[in-house]
């Protein structure tokens, strides 16, 4: 049994929550994406970092992502 404190992921967390956002990547997120589904839109843009092989989101990431969830 792991110590209080101890991080274990475990198959749902997937190592979301661990990127790294640059603020202004951060800034772009909450001014573009609505309160009430910005943590949808936050975990695709680290599932597509992810996928990626990146452990950060920087502006340019999350501008390319944010086109690429866009409708067309």
């Amino acid at each position: 049994m792991p110590q209080i404190g101890t991080f274990v992921p475990d198959h749902w967390c997937n190592g979301f929550g661990l990127m790294d956002w640059q603020p202004e990547a951060l800034a772009a997120l909450k001014k573009d994406v609505p309160f009430f589904v910005r943590p949808a839109v936050r975990k695709r843009v680290e599932s597509m970092a992810d996928s990626d092989g990146r452990s950060d989101i920087d502006l340019d990431f999350y501008k390319s992502a944010k086109q690429a969830m866009a409708p067309s």
